[in-house]
């Protein structure tokens, strides 16, 4: 009898049918060629390992999502097929028990499976293995069944298709024949929990011959046989107390028939679990393909339910995010949020004099402007800005909930970053030297559908030469064509923004983003640093900023002359 093809497919919860998931951690990117950005830097810059932390769940599946996140999915059609199937395990808090459930055994029905790849020359070890992920897939499938059919009805088309898929399995004949079985199998299987033997010893007590006396249904007093613990059993009643152990199985032995004194057993014992091997073998064609892989998958979407209850429960808002068409070249989030910035403020207080909760901007990026020149203080929000705008991205792309109130994106093919770096003694080229290095090799890999964030790039020399060269960049961005935002201390760059949007006049102008500082005047008092930690087009307040240093610090022309007058110096 052989199983269906269409019951014995597996049916992956992160790529529906006809979309294969790519061997490498790239996306497979249907517009254009360019080459993945190296994750280890944008990786780092953006803060994506705390966001993968975060979406771990059960302490032991977020190596998932840092295969998931840095793979920036590009095709519409895979991305809203995550979607809908979050979409429906966010709305159903009993499928989302019963699929929490079901991880547990789904892990060992896994686990078995990749042990029987390996070679194993003892059949009693194949026959219980086999038994055990027999039992495994039967309980599995019912469970998983049973949580999709429970609870709020189901939209996806994942969820649905593989409800479909169990539905057809748990109906065929020889699912409901194994399922009748196996308590039979696993009753006989029982009877192998220990063995007596009789030792002949000669005149001077010497062994020299043994015999097997019984094969018993329950252990001998001490630790759980070894077929018990294969099989998933409890401790029960030993089979009695013997005078003294003589020999006990390491922990971390690979098979107990490897030792000297269990070798000559393996015959006997084989002969033994033949009828329930000459049983398995009608079940050859059985297979866990429809469940395979799917712990992994279930514990990412659970992980970005648990992730998403969390911040909604500190009143902060995700929205599921609408995919634009790649050629916009377009992203709009309202309210957008830093995520990694608020999962650390939901662990702590922040620092002194900072927001107790991330504070919302907005992000316009497309036919009005793709390319943006971003200004501000020190510690006013700039960089994560930045960061913002990229694991918005990273967010969409995995087919996940966004920070903000309402968002539209267009896919992009490749992250770049470009953050500062501590200078290493190895770098012959000097610090200027390798930010120019790194900046060159973003623009020999980004396409005008990649998305570029700089921070304080070209900050090594002097002001006049960052200026010089960071204009360049900005005009390179506007031949590009990419979605850029450039911040940066040079207000002169943004001031000078007409000079630099004369080149590629066709594209969108290359706008001026400012991080607000309250006026003076309306600050709470002297330790008020004014900062609104919020991001909005403006016309760069370099000049107006700097006076107020200047102010604060006792070093403008009037403070300094006044000082100067009472110490009698100067007219």
């Amino acid at each position: 009898m052989r199983q269906p093809r269409s019951s014995a497919e597996a049916i992956s919860l992160l790529w529906p049918l006809g979309h294969q998931a790519p061997a490498g951690p790239a996306a497979a990117r249907p517009f254009g060629d360019a080459p993945s950005a190296d994750p280890g830097s944008w990786w780092a810059d953006l803060g994506l390992e705390a966001l993968a932390q975060a979406l771990d769940y059960g302490g032991r599946r977020a190596g998932l999502a840092r295969t998931i996140l840095p793979a920036l999915c590009a095709e519409p059609d895979v991305i809203l097929y995550r979607q809908e199937i979050l979409a429906d395990v966010m709305a159903g808090a009993t499928l989302r028990q019963g699929l929490d459930d079901l991880l547990p055994a789904l892990r060992e029905l896994e686990e078995i499976g990749r042990h029987r790849l390996q070679a194993e020359d003892n059949e009693l070890l194949r026959v219980v293995r086999r038994l055990r992920e027999l039992e495994l897939y039967v309980a599995a499938v019912r469970r998983c069944l049973a949580a999709l059919e429970a609870g709020a009805a189901l939209s996806s088309r994942g969820l649905l298709l593989l409800r479909e898929r169990l539905a057809c399995i748990a109906g065929e004949d020889g699912f409901r024949r194994l399922e009748v079985e196996l308590p039979a199998l696993r009753a006989a299987m029982h009877k192998l929990s220990s063995v007596s033997l009789g030792v002949n010893l000669d005149e001077q007590g010497r062994p020299v011959a043994a015999t097997l006396l019984s094969v018993n249904d329950t252990p001998f007093i001490g630790k759980r046989g070894f077929l018990a613990r294969m099989l998933g059993e409890k401790a029960e009643e030993t089979a009695g107390e013997g005078i003294a152990p003589l020999h006990v199985v390491a922990e971390d032995s690979p098979s107990p028939f490897l030792q000297p004194i269990f070798r000559d057993l393996a015959e006997v014992l084989r002969l033994v679990c033949q009828p329930v091997a000459q049983a398995l073998a009608g079940y050859l064609y059985v297979n866990a393909a429809p469940l395979s892989g799917r712990a992994a998958e279930i514990a990412f979407y659970l992980g970005a339910c648990r992730l998403a209850e969390r911040l909604r429960a500190a009143d902060l808002p995700l929205c599921q995010p609408v995919l634009l068409a790649a050629v916009e070249r377009a992203s709009r989030v309202r309210g957008l949020y830093n995520l990694v910035l608020a999962l650390r403020l939901l662990q702590g207080p922040p620092p002194a004099g900072q927001p107790a909760r991330p504070l919302p901007s907005n992000l316009e990026m497309g036919a009005g402007g793709r390319s943006f020149v971003l200004t501000g203080p020190n510690m006013g929000g700039k960089t994560t800005y930045l960061q913002a705008t990229g694991l918005a991205h990273v967010l969409a792309q995995a087919g996940l909930f966004v920070p903000g109130e309402s968002a539209e994106i267009a896919p992009v093919d490749a992250v770049y970053t470009h953050f500062p770096q501590a200078e290493s003694y190895t770098q012959a080229s000097g610090r200027l030297g390798e930010e120019a290095q790194r900046l060159a090799a973003i623009f020999g890999q980004a396409t005008p559908h990649s998305l570029i964030l700089l921070n304080e790039s070209l900050s090594s020399t002097s002001p006049g030469e960052s200026l010089y060269l960071a204009q360049d960049i900005v005009c390179g961005l506007r031949l590009l064509g990419a979605r850029a935002i450039f911040a940066t201390h040079l207000h002169e760059l943004a001031v000078r923004l007409a000079e630099s949007n004369a080149i590629a006049p066709d594209e969108p102008p290359t706008g001026s983003l400012v991080a607000g500082v309250v006026p003076p005047e309306q600050r709470a008092g002297e330790g008020d640093l004014g900062r609104t930690y919020r991001i909005a087009p403006g016309s760069p307040e370099g000049l107006s900023y700097a006076e107020e240093i200047a102010q604060r610090h006792g070093i403008s022309l009037s403070q300094l002359r006044a000082q100067l007058h009472r110490r009698g110096i100067g007219s």
